[in-house]
């Protein structure tokens, strides 16, 4: 912990810290907190680029942006941060059923589960029930994390998030 003198060297240490929490929590499969933790740093990554013009990402064929906070900024998950491709579907299952359930109620919605197995999919699906493979999620967060810090000193100056948190302390 140190004292920070802006917020892209603060992200340079919490988002590292994040990462390692939920690699031990992964390990020790306490699932839960690994899923809040890799959450966060989705939305993190996404919160940067949110009134992002030059940042566009392909949603069910179509180019999307983040616009606004929330589930969309977890349309970060199809950007070449993730390199996924999930429907606008199933980021507003992950996002409402275990995201937001998880991080507010200590809860996942009927038919959703964590499982942590080595695999390239982080988040199977079959025919009724939704997962979120931790192990996979995280192998995709620590390359997206490694990303973004590389490109932090151009996204985060100029960014809605930044502008907002620095509006915070002016409070």
């Amino acid at each position: 912990m140190a004292v920070h003198p802006d917020i892209k060297s603060l992200l340079r240490e919490s988002l590292p810290q994040y990462l390692k929490v939920a690699e031990c929590c992964v390990s020790r499969q306490f699932g839960y907190p690994a899923a809040i933790l890799l959450f966060s740093i989705i939305d993190t990554i996404g919160s940067y680029y949110r009134n992002n013009t030059n940042f566009t990402i392909i949603i069910d064929g179509k180019s999307r942006q983040i616009k606004k906070d929330g589930i969309q900024h977890f349309y970060v998950l199809n950007s070449d941060y993730y390199g996924l491709n999930i429907t606008e579907k199933q980021i507003k299952k992950i996002y409402d059923n275990i995201r937001s359930l998880l991080v507010h109620n200590a809860s996942l919605a009927p038919g959703h589960f964590l499982i942590s197995t080595p695999g390239v999919d982080p988040f199977p699906i079959n025919n009724t029930n939704q997962c979120i493979n931790l192990d996979a999620l995280l192998e995709l967060s620590k390359k997206a994390v490694t990303s973004f810090i590389k490109n932090i000193d151009y996204i985060v100056p100029q960014s809605k998030q930044h502008e907002d948190i620095v509006h915070k302390a002016q409070k």
